[in-house]
């Protein structure tokens, strides 16, 4: 068999058992997460590199589609929003990152409290300062006040909401 049978062969093949190629697709990939991923950042990196006009097409065509699915999870999640966010940067600055059944809570006692206060969960000593992501080092103060304290750990807020540490 020459080489353009060969492809035709293939392409038939698939188009007959298309549904069967996706679903093993899908079975594997959500078996092997982290695997998944690291092929998605690698098939990217080479795109970028080898073909960057393709690569800008390809991220501002998908760009609006994950723009609005993250949207909606937001939107749906509003209470976990912030406790992901926060997960992900001190994963990304590979901090200390405690129980997370307790710091699930202080994030729901945040979210109690919003029913009447504009308050944020905000990290005593701050990620970037070598701060932890445990309960112990978290806090419920308010939004304007974690805005100006940002990563200033020596501002003492003046009120500090029950049941944030």
């Amino acid at each position: 068999m020459n080489t353009e049978k060969q492809r035709q062969y293939f392409r038939d093949w698939y188009l007959r058992n298309r549904s069967k190629v996706i679903e093993r697709s899908k079975q594997w990939r959500l078996s092997h997460p982290e695997r998944f991923r690291e092929l998605c950042r690698i098939k990217a990196a080479r795109l970028r590199k080898e073909n960057p006009e393709k690569y800008r097409e390809q991220y501002k065509r998908l760009r609006p589609q994950t723009r609005k699915r993250c949207a909606a999870w937001r939107k749906s999640n509003p209470d976990k929003h912030c406790a992901t966010q926060a997960k992900r940067r001190a994963m990304q600055r590979a901090a200390t990152i405690g129980d997370l059944t307790e710091i699930a809570k202080v994030y729901e006692r945040a979210k109690w409290w919003r029913q009447w206060f504009d308050v944020a969960v905000d990290h005593i000593i701050p990620l970037s300062k070598n701060g932890t992501h445990e309960a112990s080092n978290l806090q419920i103060i308010y939004a304007f006040e974690n805005a100006i304290k940002h990563t200033n750990s020596e501002y003492k807020p003046r009120v500090v909401f029950m049941g944030g540490t």
